[in-house]
């Protein structure tokens, strides 16, 4: 018997694990073992006889092809009408054979411009990539994003591949003005419309503002646009009236004035509008010449515009009041028509100058109420030459050695500008004299004040000395004045200084010699004597209180501040010493609204004493 841990399991192992030899295994468990072996060997030949079906004997096999892909590294770009664009694509062919590709684009503007490669031709297994390049059009690319579609068809395999592309336009801003006349005529006060069309050229609708040149524009005219901002759409047009209305008085002549279109954008364009004016009023003689008291002619056509008749008065203005003016009082026109007439002129003896007189001939409608302005001028010739000579105060006193001034008032009788000159007589040898002005030009019938100083010798004896002052005119005339200066009184060494209080007699007058004021009774009641609009007649006169320096806030009631050019003339005078002064604008009465501001003041002023 064998022992028991020897025995043998039903599978032929040991308990201790080990294998017996094959011949020892049951002959059932062969037979297991061998049907395994050939179900596997079956199973691998179904396999390999499928692999090598489907890879070398299936017909699908002979003619299916690997597709192709289509990329792009960018699908969207923005840019300006008229810029290039590119957008990239790339070709994949996933075959083994070589494959060439036809690229087209849709969904784009016709007019736009698109830039393909004729085909692609990509090797087996190989990729290639390319460009679109897209101009959009200035016409018509609005400010918006297109989308289009790429497509390229496979020669081999006849596939199409696509991508979408998006192109945004980005906005654009233009402005064009223009007019198809932008010349015309217009008479004096009438409107006149121009057309103004006004281009869009950017790619989006644009606010567009209509203004102008102010500083063309006539001060009396005006002007206006139907509307002066309107909203135009992109890449359109439209149109505006602008009208100007001129002005009955305006010059003749061409006027150009600058409109100007300004887009949302700052985008601007302008054009000139050219405004011919002529005249309601017209002459063929605008200029006459003659002599004093002689009669001119002169004629004017009125033009009556309107379609009704119309009354005209017509008005002179610019000349002499004293010059006879022979005229209709009105003159009828009827509408649509005009009416040449006249009017004379006769220039007076005793104010025409030698000079070219510009006026004016103004007619107002009776219909419209508007006024009408032509110039004319008249010439007047030289008919005489004369001088006169004045002087308010010609004896004065002088110490020995010290000065005296004499305002004298230069007369122009004739009626023309003339230049006067001086000459003197019996002056003392050791004495000086001296004048302002030597020659002086003087306008025709016109004045002017011209100041001597006459500088006495100190080692002169007491005495009435007369010097002899001739004036004459380049015409020939001459005239004269004697100047009295007397050395006998004795003159105290005291002189007028800052602070002083004195008494002094004046004559003031303007430019012109006209009298403003004086405190001598006998020049104020000269009837002879030129006085000026300013000149008051005082009940009394007396010397006047000054008080000297400048102008105190608080002045005493009896003695008074007065402007600067006048206390600053006074200083260093002695008692009975005359002097005279030319006070410009800025030491005299250089108040704005006061009567004599801006006038230039001639004052001669005599001290009669100082008081403190």
């Amino acid at each position: 018997m064998e022992e028991e841990g020897d025995t043998i399991d039903e599978e032929g192992l040991q308990e201790n694990g080990d294998f017996e030899e094959p011949s020892d295994i049951p002959t059932k468990n062969r037979k297991k073992l061998f049907f395994i072996i050939i179900v596997i060997v079956v199973l691998l030949a179904a396999i390999l006889a499928s692999v090598i079906y489907f890879m070398f004997l299936s017909p699908e096999s002979e003619e299916k092809e690997e597709e192709a892909e289509l990329t792009s590294d960018n699908l969207h770009k923005a840019d300006y009408p008229g810029e290039t664009i590119e957008f990239d694509f790339t070709v994949y062919n996933l075959n083994a054979k070589q494959d060439v590709f036809s690229p087209s684009v849709s969904g784009l503007p016709s007019d736009w411009v698109v830039i393909l490669p004729d085909s692609i031709t990509v090797e087996g297994k190989e990729s290639k990539q390319e460009f679109i390049s897209v101009i959009p059009s200035s016409a018509t690319a609005l400010n918006k994003t297109y989308s289009f579609t790429f497509k390229v068809t496979s020669k081999n395999i006849n596939q199409i591949y696509t991508l979408e592309y998006k192109l945004t336009v980005l906005r654009t801003y233009g402005v064009e003005l223009f007019c198809p006349n932008n010349s015309k005529d217009a008479f004096q006060g009438k409107s006149l419309d121009y057309s103004l069309v006004i281009n869009n050229n950017g790619n989006a609708e644009d606010t567009i503002t209509l203004t102008y040149n102010q500083s063309q524009l006539p001060s009396d005219w005006s002007i206006s646009f139907e509307s002066d901002s309107m909203n135009v759409p992109a890449l359109s047009s439209e149109a505006v009236t602008c009208t100007i209305n001129t002005h009955s008085n305006s010059p003749l002549r061409r006027y150009d004035i600058t409109v100007i279109a300004t887009s949302e954008g700052g985008k601007s364009d302008l054009i000139w509008l050219n405004t011919t004016l002529h005249s309601i009023l017209i002459t063929d003689t605008p200029h006459r010449q003659g002599y004093p008291d002689e009669e001119l002619f002169y004629n004017f056509t009125i033009n009556n515009p309107e379609n009704e008749d119309d009354v005209f008065s017509p008005q002179i203005s610019g000349l002499p009041s004293d010059w006879i003016i022979s005229m209709p009082t009105t003159i009828s026109v009827d509408g649509d028509k005009s009416n040449k007439t006249g009017f004379s002129i006769t220039p007076s003896l005793e104010t025409a100058v030698n000079k070219t007189y510009i006026f004016m001939l103004n007619i107002a409608s009776a219909n419209t109420q508007d006024t009408y302005i032509i110039g004319f001028k008249l010439t007047v010739f030289r008919l005489s030459y004369g001088v006169a000579l004045l002087c308010y105060n010609n004896s004065h006193d002088a110490d020995s050695g010290r000065s005296t001034y004499y305002a004298i008032v230069v007369n122009n009788t004739g009626n023309g500008e003339d230049t006067i000159s001086f000459s003197h007589e019996f002056l003392p040898s050791n004495w000086i004299i001296s004048f302002e002005y030597n020659p002086i030009i003087v306008d025709g019938y016109s004045s002017e004040v011209v100041i001597i100083n006459i500088t006495t010798h100190p080692g002169t004896s007491k005495g009435r000395f007369d010097v002899k002052i001739t004036a004459t005119s380049s015409g020939g005339p001459t005239a004269c004045i004697w100047l009295n200066t007397s050395t006998i009184k004795d003159f105290e060494f005291r002189v007028v200084m800052d602070g002083d209080k004195i008494q002094v007699n004046y004559i003031g007058t303007l430019v012109d010699g006209s009298i403003l004021n004086t405190s001598y009774s006998e020049v104020a009641n000269n009837d002879d004597y030129p006085k000026s609009e300013f000149f008051t007649l005082w009940p009394s006169y007396s010397p006047l209180k000054v008080q000297v320096g400048a102008m105190d806030p608080e002045p005493s009631d009896e003695y008074m501040t007065v402007i600067e050019g006048f206390w600053e003339a006074v200083l260093g005078l002695k008692v009975n010493e005359t002097t005279v002064v030319r006070i410009p604008p800025e030491k005299g009465y250089n108040y704005p609204g006061y009567p004599l501001y801006g006038e230039t003041l001639i004052f001669e002023i005599t001290v009669v004493s100082i008081d403190n």
